[in-house]
């Protein structure tokens, strides 16, 4: 049983978050035959609106492999295909942010030019770049991002804790077990709630955070692809040592476009 994980953001979308059709198309066809799944740090109410709805239209028509298992803020939210429509949960393992925080957060990031309050969020509290600004000017989207940064180390405490990737800042939980938000706790998420262990894990993204759900297999033994369809122009990535981890394979195309291209090799689509 080969197991598809993919990260969302700049895998099944461009650089813009905009969703890419025909990604989420070929993933529905694979999905017939093998189970699929997605981890990422988006809110529920973001990824059901953009990409689980448009793969409910082809699970309506063309069921899926078992029930497929989405993380939403990586693995605070949960969903599952029951059938006939997405069901999600909170995970009861982490506690949400209170909600006196969250709004005092929101409040201050009002002055902080180029970023943005996350409404989506139902656990975490996440910070984040304004898409149209990170081209024409990214030098607002980087202060605004650094400004928040340093605003969210004040809030940190053994529970809470702050994390900076590209272009989100983030406040997250400590679960009652003890394990922090991430990528890597999202993929055991759902490798906990298949039926049957997968012989072979294909997984694709596109960041150094993407790794972590390779970290995953890696803990339970699973051997695996990650398919690296982000910008090739990252030595901190693209190393001889992360190769020999990960067992790197780099698409041609990026993003969405090199998902596309993996997923049409898996389908056996002539290029």
């Amino acid at each position: 049983m080969n197991l598809y994980m993919l990260d969302v953001d700049g895998v099944l979308t461009d650089e813009h978050a905009r969703p890419n059709d025909e990604a989420i198309a070929l993933l529905a066809r694979l999905a017939e035959h093998h189970p699929i799944s997605m981890v990422t740090g988006r809110g529920a109410g973001w990824l059901a609106q953009n990409i689980l709805g448009s793969l409910s239209e082809h699970f309506l028509t063309s069921p899926p492999f078992g029930n497929p298992v989405c993380c939403a803020e990586y693995g605070g939210v949960l969903f599952r295909w029951n059938g006939e429509v997405w069901k999600h949960e909170v995970n009861t393992d982490f506690a949400p942010i209170p909600g006196d925080i969250r709004t005092e957060i929101k409040k201050r990031v009002k002055n902080i030019r180029g970023v943005f309050f996350d409404t989506d969020k139902q656990i975490m509290v996440s910070i984040e770049a304004e898409h149209t600004l990170k081209k024409t000017e990214p030098d607002i989207v980087t202060n605004g991002l650094t400004e928040a940064q340093e605003m969210l180390k004040a809030y940190a405490t053994s529970t809470l804790g702050y994390r900076r990737t590209t272009y989100v800042c983030d406040l997250i939980v400590r679960s009652k077990q003890g394990a922090w938000m991430d990528k890597e706790y999202g993929a055991h998420q759902v490798l906990n709630r298949l039926t049957g262990t997968p012989t072979y894990a294909q997984v694709i993204g596109d960041s150094l955070s993407d790794f972590q759900m390779a970290d995953a297999f890696l803990q339970h033994q699973i051997p695996f692809t990650f398919h690296y369809v982000g910008d090739k122009n990252s030595p901190e990535l693209l190393t001889h040592k992360n190769n020999g981890k990960y067992h790197l394979n780099i698409t041609n195309k990026r993003y969405a476009e090199g998902t596309i291209e993996v997923l049409r090799s898996c389908l056996q689509i002539p290029a």
